[in-house]
């Protein structure tokens, strides 16, 4: 059973509210899209910060528990512990494959660019920033040095798959050139 109490002043506000009058004081207009008049709207503000001032360390550690909390709850669900909506991606065991996408373009320089990086080399830009400096190989100077660079460490110090590569090419290599040399 309700009380009547109550009931009044779910009443009381509802009215209030319907005819535009503030439902704190119940004196004067509201301002626009607001149920509270501007002295109530401004005393309201000024509680609502000396209490956020008052305990603000303990606001922090509830909202820090809160979302620790959610998050292992949408990992045990398995959905996205970022949005909640849609399921995880095989890429990221946490994230949907929106929220990846969006984390990886934020993060990475990269794909900070108008124009996506398959099609960049039809612009004469460089592959991996983007800049106007082509320099060789759809690469601009920098970034031409740094993978040139690259190749050289990883040629002085090759690894086994990278020798089996190369047996595998030159064998492939040899076989054609036989087979040309056989038909002349």
């Amino acid at each position: 059973m309700r009380n009547k109490k109550y009931d009044r002043q779910y009443e009381r506000y509802d009215y209030l509210k319907k005819i535009h009058i503030c439902v704190n004081c119940g004196n004067m207009e509201t301002e626009p899209n607001s149920i509270y008049c501007f002295e109530c709207r401004e005393k309201i503000y000024n509680r609502n910060s000396r209490y956020y001032e008052q305990n603000k360390e303990k606001l922090k550690r509830q909202r820090k528990d809160y979302f620790k909390n959610l998050y292992y709850q949408r990992k045990e669900l398995g959905i996205c512990t970022k949005c909640g909506k849609r399921n995880v991606c095989s890429k990221s065991s946490t994230l949907c494959i929106d929220c990846y996408v969006k984390k990886k373009r934020q993060k990475d320089k990269r794909w900070n660019n108008e124009i996506p990086r398959d099609e960049r080399k039809y612009y004469n830009l460089c592959y991996v920033c983007g800049k106007a400096e082509i320099y060789k190989s759809n690469l601009c100077i920098k970034h031409y040095e740094l993978v040139r660079n690259r190749m050289i460490e990883l040629n002085k110090k090759p690894t086994l798959k990278m020798l089996i590569a190369r047996e595998e090419y030159t064998k492939k290599y040899r076989d054609l050139k036989e087979k040309i040399f056989r038909k002349i």
